[in-house]
């Protein structure tokens, strides 16, 4: 399991309930480091059998009743990474989100750049008018409700017409919240659960 430090007392209680291999994540001082001569991580496997099994487990939002598991083979993860858009991308979903999460493995798979929402900071029309300032992705993978913050402002809409693509996910996006932000200029693409 792959953690931030900053969780290692959760980590521990889990602990308890299963062992398992540990990583844990760079903090921000070791960006610019030497990690040192740590041995490459190699794992031999059956390709055509891992290719079968389960790489993780999404549930539905249980919209229609009650959430489903939707079991996610690693053969399945690699075609939809694969098939992501060569644009860097401002993602404002967390990573346990099914979005966030396969945005981060896009990523790596084009080796495009992603850049994060710092969930530390209150999501405003302000703050992510800033980070998309401050970043100036061409994309933006966001939800409906945040597309509505981003309609609330004129600085909000003028900063996704900088972006080539803006699209939402986990929820459909209201009609007249899409038209105006499509009539706007902004070339917007409904995604996941929509």
């Amino acid at each position: 399991m792959l953690y931030s430090q900053s969780y290692e007392s959760k980590i521990n209680d889990i602990l308890r309930l299963r062992q398992m291999a540990l990583v844990p994540m760079l903090s921000r001082c070791d960006f610019n480091s030497e990690l040192g001569n740590s041995e490459p991580f190699i794992r031999i496997v059956d390709k055509p059998l891992a290719s079968k099994a389960t790489a993780f487990i999404m549930h539905s939002s249980g919209s229609s009743g009650t959430p489903k598991p939707i079991f996610h083979t690693h053969k399945r993860c690699l075609q939809a990474f694969r098939n992501g858009f060569p644009y860097s991308v401002l993602v404002t979903l967390p990573l346990f989100h099914a979005y966030g999460f396969s945005s981060f493995w896009r990523a790596l798979e084009g080796r495009t750049l992603l850049y994060l929402f710092n969930w530390h900071l209150p999501l405003t029309v302000e703050n992510v008018v800033e980070t998309l300032r401050a970043v100036k992705p061409q994309m933006v993978s966001t939800v409906p409700y945040t597309l509505k913050l981003f309609a609330e402002s004129p600085l909000g809409i003028e900063a996704l017409k900088n972006c080539t693509l803006v699209t939402y996910h986990g929820s459909a996006c209201p009609d007249e919240l899409g038209h105006r932000l499509v009539e706007s200029g902004i070339h917007l693409v409904g995604h996941i659960g929509s």
